[in-house]
């Protein structure tokens, strides 16, 4: 379930000499300025927009903008363009950028541990690999003799990247076929070996 939402928060109050309509009193209408926001999961991500309210302080009457009158709308409108959107307001858009950040750093970070562990394959290693017909299996390293390598492909397949951790466990056909280092280091630049775990 995705919790999202909009809310507003105070960036600017104003005194306005105007008098108050409902009690006539001067100086005690308040113009607040609001900043509104769409927040996801409560963490604020992007502005909504500016609104303003007055209230007078003596009796207490509220005025949204559709009922200001003409001098308390040209006081709102420069008190609005003086009242700056908080950065905090960002907030949402801040750590999604960090989360792509370090996604990225990580998988460059990955790249280049599984280019180095390709080129001097052990016993035991498993390779994550992406078959042709849009499935993935497992293959592990049997043995390793000079440039050949010799693998036991896993006993299934499954059309689903998530699928591959619970193959680990169904096992590996007896069947060994070999490659050498080349062919490996070959698949794993086009992508058919998407991860190897040592």
């Amino acid at each position: 379930m995705i919790v999202y939402g909009t809310s507003t928060t105070k960036i600017g109050t104003e005194t306005l000499a105007d008098k108050c309509l409902n009690c006539g009193n001067q100086f005690t209408i308040q113009l607040n300025v609001f900043q509104r926001y769409v927040h996801l999961f409560w963490i604020p991500f992007l502005p909504a927009g500016k609104i303003g309210i007055t209230q007078c302080t003596h009796c207490h009457e509220v005025l949204e903008q559709s009922n200001f009158t003409y001098s308390i709308t040209e006081t709102y409108k420069n008190a609005k363009s003086n009242s700056k959107t908080p950065i905090w307001i960002f907030s949402g858009v801040l750590v999604v950028a960090i989360i792509i950040a370090a996604g990225f750093i990580y998988n460059k970070q990955d790249e280049a541990k599984n280019a180095k562990i390709i080129l001097s394959p052990q016993k035991n290693d498993v390779y994550e690999i992406r078959l042709p017909n849009q499935s993935y299996t497992l293959y592990k390293v049997d043995k390793v003799v000079g440039d050949s390598v010799f693998i036991m492909p896993n006993k299934f397949e499954t059309n689903q990247i998530s699928g591959l951790s619970d193959l680990e466990e169904k096992g590996y056909s007896e069947e060994v076929f070999s490659l050498v280092k080349n062919d490996l280091k070959i698949m794993l630049e086009k992508g058919e070996i998407m991860d190897i775990n040592r």
